[in-house]
């Protein structure tokens, strides 16, 4: 977290769109690279940036520093929009005509999302997700850097929906458990 987002969201809020700028300044980059690589171009890279930004724009009032850094905000909201557009038909379609490759490296993407974060909370996840099973840190993956619905990650893995939800909310229980740990040593 940038120790200026406080006062730049407060002067946002207060109709400084010079403030808002900052704001693009200090996270634009880390946004744009993860949209890069769910995206797969830049030219959608590029478009679902500056929408996540205008979106925050108006969505602004909204953000709560006692729930999340303004950034991981920002990186929610940049994911929701990403994983709609891949799930579109119209991506879909566009994303055949050009290219049969258009599943992202989920660990590019988690590098890339570790590259962004703070050093110290990418140090805490690094270690929370190297105490996840394989199987746990592979259905993570398919989740929230492939995009894929439980019940397309399901098919992929020819496994039950219930047991892919069931590893799922164990893998998030467990990352949880050994974030609020290291939160409180």
């Amino acid at each position: 977290m940038s120790t200026r987002d406080p006062e730049l969201v407060t002067s946002a809020l207060a109709g400084n769109t010079a403030a808002f700028g900052c704001i693009y300044d200090e996270h634009g980059n880390a946004l744009y690279s993860v949209a890069l690589r769910l995206m797969g171009d830049a030219a959608s890279a590029e478009d679902l940036t500056h929408d996540v930004f205008v979106e925050a724009w108006h969505n602004l009032p909204s953000y709560s520093a006692a729930r999340g850094s303004l950034r991981t905000w920002l990186m929610v909201r940049l994911r929701s929009r990403a994983l709609d557009r891949k799930k579109s038909a119209a991506y879909r379609l566009a994303m055949r005509s050009t290219s049969d490759e258009a599943t992202v490296d989920a660990s590019v993407a988690l590098d890339s999302v570790r590259a962004n974060a703070p050093s110290s909370s990418r140090f805490y996840v690094r270690q929370a997700m190297l105490k996840l099973t394989d199987e746990q840190r592979a259905l993570l993956e398919l989740l929230y850097f492939e995009g894929l619905s439980l019940a397309e990650i399901a098919e992929r893995n020819q496994i039950p929906l219930g047991t892919v939800k069931s590893r799922i909310a164990r893998a998030l229980d467990q990352m949880k458990s050994v974030l609020s740990e290291e939160a409180v040593s």
